[in-house]
């Protein structure tokens, strides 16, 4: 999976809770403007789309690691709201 993003905790974090591993972009300080920047070339006529169905390089991998304290989080989350659905603020 591929992200746009600064933040290796947050990377981090994803990689551990979803288990896969999650890629940064080269461009991930950039990324969502030169998008932007792309898709309205396209719009323009400036550039094909074809063109612009390149895959962007990869700056840094997060690989998954030991997930068994998320799971323990998730258990006690769960079990939580099970007790606490009923409640109704009004």
């Amino acid at each position: 999976m591929r992200i746009i993003g600064q933040s290796d905790l947050l990377l981090q974090t994803i990689a551990d809770v979803l288990q896969v591993p999650i890629l940064r972009a080269a461009d991930a300080a950039t990324g969502s403007a030169v998008g932007a920047a792309r898709l309205a070339a396209v719009a323009a006529g400036a550039v094909g789309a074809s063109e612009l169905a390149v895959r962007p390089g990869t700056k840094r991998e997060f690989l998954r690691v030991e997930t068994a304290s998320y799971e323990a989080i998730l258990h006690r989350y769960r079990g939580l709201y099970r007790r606490l659905e009923d409640i109704h603020l009004d």
